[in-house]
């Protein structure tokens, strides 16, 4: 069994393209099955025009029947129409009574190929008469004159054949134009009956490029449930990274009295030094760590999380903050920003990822920093630093929470495996290595844009 060819993927989803085709094939379909009934009735209507005027001929023809004494059958040709008088005209009659017949003249001598055992009723057969031309024949049985009579008329039928295909090749010519006249003005239609649907892709855009918070719900009845589910959707997902952000906080504030008491409690003099001197340090980690969460937790209630991430907007102040800190190194930082203005990320997710990475990369550099940035339909972020570099063998373990490359420089060893959560939380791809261009430390990550997961 033959199969049909499926249409690709974007036409298949393409809403227009779908009415479309079923449109044309509908109307295909339509003037097909309406072209065969026309087709039939003008054939019926012909034949029974024709019919009725070969009953009519021979009408005509018995009327001018007469008989001399002698019983012979006689007939005045001239009571009949011209055109059985020409030869080979197409029009034809014949007549059997008794063992004597008559012929029109336009016959040429030739007999009419009709059945001669019908004396009773009327009938009309094709057949095939002179010089191969196709005939209706109407025959018909008389009782008349004492006598019984059969007359057959028949008329070729090639003329109104040939008007009749042209009168088809006329109508699928309407057809066509009509077909495509309807395609355009269904075009159309379908463009404007759709328009609500592009002003909704638009605003999916706008919502994915952080420029609005919800979908407007002045929409057509038949998707305004999608809208309304959609932005129900987006209420529980901000509702929930609230949640989970100011949890967040709420336990970074729960965990900062109790550290304070066990500073202060380390600082008396009951404390050995040694002790002092091993877990002071340690308190100290913990208690910058619960600070930049505070700090994160003020951010994120400060800020939408539908904010889309303007580079341009944000890393220079990022930068001057890193510079505060590391003031001491007077690093000189190189960024290189490209691409669209704003990236449909969330803000906060990127300032975190690459506040983990200039610091990572501001600890160990000497003294220079490079920041690139360029975004097309991925976000490319690279940063590398003139520090010592790491260990090829190190580098698979820096992912993981709590792991450093190098013991003796105080951190909690968090940045890049929080990176590589993001990273991946995003459908992204993150890339550690040497750095070519300064001989240190590099990163690189790729970020789609088209396709964002958010949390």
């Amino acid at each position: 069994m033959m199969r049909l060819p499926t249409l690709p993927t974007h036409f298949r989803k393409s809403l227009k393209v779908r009415l479309a085709t079923w449109l044309v094939v509908t109307l295909v379909i339509l003037y097909v099955v309406q072209g065969l009934v026309v087709g039939v009735m003008m054939q019926n209507v012909t034949e029974e025009y024709v019919v009725k005027r070969l009953a009519l001929d021979s009408e005509l023809l018995m009327a001018g029947i007469d008989f001399d004494a002698s019983g012979k059958m006689a007939f005045n040709n001239d009571r009949m129409p011209l055109v059985y008088r020409q030869p080979f005209s197409g029009h034809y009659y014949a007549l059997w009574t008794d063992g004597q017949s008559l012929a029109s003249r336009s016959l040429g001598g030739q007999a009419l190929p009709v059945a001669q055992n019908t004396f009773i009723g009327e009938r009309t057969e094709y057949i095939n008469g002179p010089l191969n031309q196709h005939l209706l024949a109407y025959v018909r049985g008389y009782d008349s004159y004492g006598r019984k009579f059969r007359v057959a008329v028949a008329q070729d039928l090639s003329h109104l054949q040939r008007e009749i295909l042209d009168l088809y090749i006329y109508y699928i010519v309407i057809s066509i134009a009509a077909l495509v006249t309807l395609m355009v003005v269904q075009t159309f239609i379908v463009t404007r009956g759709l328009r609500p649907l592009d002003l909704v892709r638009q605003q999916l855009s706008e919502l994915e490029h952080g420029e609005r918070e919800h979908l407007a719900e002045e929409v057509p009845t038949e998707i305004t449930p999608l809208v309304r589910e959609i932005n129900h959707l987006l209420d529980a997902l901000a509702l929930r990274l609230r949640r989970l952000r100011n949890a967040t906080g709420n336990l970074a504030h729960a965990l900062k009295t109790p550290l304070a008491v066990i500073n202060r409690s380390l600082e008396s003099a009951d404390v050995a030094p040694k002790v002092r001197a091993e877990l002071l340090p340690q308190v100290k980690i913990i208690a910058d760590f619960i600070e930049r969460e505070l700090k994160r937790a003020r951010l994120a209630s400060t800020h939408s999380s539908k904010r889309g991430f303007a580079p341009n907007n944000e890393l220079p102040a990022l930068v001057q903050s890193l510079k505060a800190v590391y003031h001491d190194k007077s690093l000189v930082f190189d960024m290189e920003i490209s691409g669209d203005e704003v990236c449909p990320l969330d803000r906060e997710d990127m300032l975190e990822l690459l506040g983990n990475l200039l610091d990572n990369a501001a600890k160990w550099a000497r003294t220079r920093v490079r920041l690139a940035v360029s975004s097309n339909t991925e976000l490319h972020l690279t940063v590398e630093d003139d520090g010592v570099g790491v260990a090829d063998d190190l580098v698979e373990g820096l992912t993981l929470r709590g792991a450093r490359a190098d013991e003796s420089t105080l951190g909690h060893g968090l940045g890049l495996a929080i990176v590589q959560d993001i990273v991946l939380n995003y459908q992204g791809r993150m890339r550690m290595g040497h750095s070519a261009r300064l001989g240190g430390f590099a990163v690189n990550v790729t970020i789609p844009l088209r396709r964002v997961m958010r949390h």
